[in-house]
Order: C-alpha cells, then sequence, then structure tokens
C-alpha cells in the first residue's frame, strides 16, 4: 500500500470516528435544550458557548490551527443550533 493511501485510511478512520462523536454531540445538545425548555431558559447561553470556546483553546496544541479549530467551532455552534430549532419543530 501506498503511503499517500495509509494517509488515506487514516483520514478516513478520524472521520468516521468524528462522524460518531458528532452524531453523540448533537443527540446531548438537543437533550439540553429539551431540559432548557422545560425549565424556561432562552435558546442560546452567550456564557456556556464562551466557556466552550475557551476550553477548546486550551486544548489546542498546534497555534497554527487555532484559527481554523476555532472556525469548525463557530459552525459546529451554528448547526447544534438550528438542529435543536428543527428537533422542536417535531
Amino acid at each position: 500500500m501506498t503511503q499517500l493511501k495509509e494517509l488515506r485510511n487514516k483520514i478516513d478512520d478520524i472521520d468516521k470516528k468524528l462522524i460518531g462523536l458528532l452524531e453523540k454531540r448533537f443527540a446531548i445538545s438537543s437533550e439540553i435544550w429539551d431540559i432548557k425548555k422545560r425549565q424556561g431558559y432562552g435558546h442560546f447561553d452567550s456564557k456556556r458557548e464562551s466557556e466552550i470556546k475557551k476550553n477548546i483553546k486550551e486544548l489546542l496544541k498546534d497555534e497554527v490551527m487555532q484559527e481554523h479549530i476555532e472556525k469548525i467551532y463557530d459552525t459546529l455552534l451554528i448547526q447544534s443550533k438550528i438542529y435543536q430549532s428543527e428537533k422542536e419543530g417535531d
């Protein structure tokens, strides 16, 4: 197997894990929204979002990747809210 193929296989394996983790994250996020609705909280929690972003920065080992990973998380948080809104319509 060529080095390129081996590396692509590693990426495929990582993608499989990421998809599974993202599905779990969205499911838990949906459960949190259900609890927040029952308790009368709003949809958006800026304090929690800031906390998540701070945690991400602390976890990052490669500062060069920081901007890119932060953008991924910005998108993830936006999509999570959209998903919660769509689930609300169910």
